[in-house]
């Protein structure tokens, strides 16, 4: 899992980014210690956005507690948090990590986390997996459009779809036999259903199963 990191102040995120990467997990950030909130790593001095870049599973927003900000942990981002716009953009879901208390869940956010709750890395890759329902829904929807205009359409179908590195890969297992030119339909109907919406990943990957 990738994680994009965002911090209104360095190392409000810490404990995450340590969890995260015990985990094996990759961790970017939105921003260099030290950095001015317009002084992010999209600027053109810097390495890049990793949203740009693509393969970015979920973004991490870390916040201070409540008893040392006397703000809610829900409160609207930051100018130097303003990488939330980014990865809604890019249509990354984003976690909220942190000691919230009693902090509301925000409409722009996926979830929020206490840093201590043990099932921390868990409930952000539940996030990720969240995120990829649009895009599973619409592999899906394409890949039904054409079995219906085959006459196909009972055929029962799965829609899944992972993040490799910089690569989207996207599975649609048809419980049927079909031959090549119908899988290569499918095929190329999803990459392009799938591509109107992930417009970050520099590839998209289509593989289409079929069994009895």
């Amino acid at each position: 899992m990738r994680v994009l990191v965002i911090e209104d102040r360095d190392r409000d995120a810490e404990a995450a980014v340590e969890i995260l990467r015990e985990a094996g997990h990759e961790v970017s950030f939105c921003h260099e210690p030290g950095a001015m909130a317009l002084d992010c790593n999209g600027m053109p001095d810097r390495g890049g956005c990793p949203l740009d870049h693509g393969g970015i599973d979920v973004a991490v927003m870390g916040r201070a507690p409540v008893i040392a900000t006397g703000v809610d942990a829900g409160h609207d981002p930051s100018a130097r948090e303003a990488g939330v716009g980014c990865a809604k953009r890019h249509r990354v879901p984003v976690v909220i990590t942190g000691r919230p208390g009693a902090a509301s869940l925000p409409p722009w956010a996926t979830d929020i986390v206490d840093v201590d709750d043990p099932d921390l890395v868990e409930r952000i890759d539940a996030a990720a997996v969240r995120g990829r329902v649009p895009l599973v829904d619409a592999a899906e929807s394409a890949a039904r459009s054409v079995l219906d205009g085959a006459g196909r359409g009972q055929e029962p179908l799965v829609g899944r779809v992972v993040r490799e590195d910089r690569r989207l890969r996207v599975i649609v297992d048809v419980a049927a036999e079909l031959d090549d030119r119908l899988r290569e339909t499918i095929g190329v109907r999803v990459a392009g259903a799938v591509r109107a919406i992930e417009t970050s990943s520099p590839s998209i990957d289509v593989q289409v199963l079929s069994h009895p």
